[in-house]
C-alpha cells in the first residue's frame, strides 16, 4: 500500500504557485481570463480570487480547472504517493 503524504502540511487547500505555473505552460491566449472563463464557465473574479490564493475553488471549479490547466488534482493539491516497498 502507497500512503499518500500532504507536502502543504494540511493547512493549503489547493497550490495557487502550482496553478499558476500550469496556466504558465499553456499558449499565450490561453492564460487570459477571458478564455479561461469561456472554456470553464468561471466568472473572471472568481478566477482572480483563486490566483490570488484569497479563495478556493469548490469540487466542480476545481475539476474545471485541473482539465483546463492539465494539472492531476493530486498535484495541485499537494499530494504525493510513498511506495513503502
Amino acid at each position: 500500500m502507497c500512503p499518500i503524504i500532504d507536502d502543504s502540511e494540511g493547512w493549503l487547500i489547493i497550490d495557487v504557485q502550482k496553478l499558476k505555473d500550469a496556466l504558465a505552460k499553456l499558449p499565450l491566449e490561453m492564460q487570459k481570463l477571458s478564455v479561461i472563463k469561456t472554456h470553464t464557465g468561471i466568472c473572471t473574479p472568481q478566477l482572480s480570487e483563486y490566483l490570488n490564493g484569497k479563495r478556493y475553488p469548490d469540487l466542480k471549479n476545481f475539476k474545471k480547472l485541473c482539465i483546463y490547466a492539465q494539472i492531476s488534482a493530486d498535484d495541485l493539491l499537494c499530494l504525493r504517493n510513498i511506495d513503502l516497498t
